[in-house]
């Protein structure tokens, strides 16, 4: 008996096929038709691989708009077992008992950017309630993931005052709002410049998100609550 991809044989199980491309291209996603193409007949920047074997460099086209992960993502290599002649019996068992495996683990997909600093010119245009501006380009992939972390890289409100230091940034109270706005969960204040303003400005911030329904972390008003992780279950995965 063997164990091998394709259609030959009693059918087991199926993998999803990623088109891997290199993670720094700006291509994100493909038709179901472009796809098809692809597989058949190749693509320079393409290559056609089972998903558990991406790496790092690389990254999955979307197809249809569907991750290798979704569960109507519509390329799949089949796994079939074949068995030698005489040996049907056994392979029909063996077939029945791995079909019956379970299916593959619930995924929650994370998105997570680095530094947030939603001063200056930025700030300007939040201030002038143009919330979309800051992630005009990247608002849509945010949204994509079932929960999306980011690091609040400056104080957030309008009180305090600038701290004795070289750099000192607070973005205007309409930046708490631009976040959600832009699909983001979870922020992060366990950084340099979220006490740019002092203690009031920070629980300020914190207030603020909080009130625009984001979630915060890394820093608050005692020693407990900025080691308060935050803790949500998605797809029935706790997390924290």
């Amino acid at each position: 008996m063997r164990l091998q991809p394709g259609n030959d044989g009693l059918i087991i199980g199926q993998e999803p096929l990623a088109l891997a491309v290199p993670f720094t291209t700006a291509w994100e996603v493909v038709s179901l038709t472009e796809a098809n193409e692809i597989v058949q007949h190749g693509h320079a920047l393409v290559t056609v691989l089972p998903w558990s074997e991406i790496n790092p460099t690389q990254k999955a086209l979307r197809v249809d708009g569907r991750f290798p992960t979704d569960p109507d993502y519509p390329l799949q290599q089949n796994w079939t077992l074949t068995a030698a002649p005489g040996t049907e019996q056994a392979a029909a068992a063996l077939a029945a008992v791995l079909q019956a495996q379970p299916s593959a683990e619930t995924l929650v997909h994370l998105a997570a950017v680095g530094d947030l600093m939603l001063d200056r010119s930025l700030g300007y245009y939040l201030a002038q309630d143009n919330l979309d501006y800051p992630f005009t380009h990247v608002r849509d992939l945010l949204a994509t993931a079932d929960i999306t972390v980011g690091n609040l890289e400056c104080a957030l409100g309008d009180s305090g005052t600038p701290t004795a230091k070289s750099y000192t940034f607070r973005a205007p109270p309409q930046a708490a709002a631009a976040l959600a706005l832009a699909g983001f969960d979870v922020i992060t204040l366990a950084n340099n410049h979220a006490g740019d303003y002092g203690l009031d400005a920070l629980m300020q911030g914190v207030d603020l998100l909080h009130a625009a329904g984001l979630a915060t972390i890394g820093a608050g008003a005692n020693e407990t609550a900025a080691h308060a992780p935050h803790i949500v279950t998605i797809n029935g995965l706790t997390l924290a």
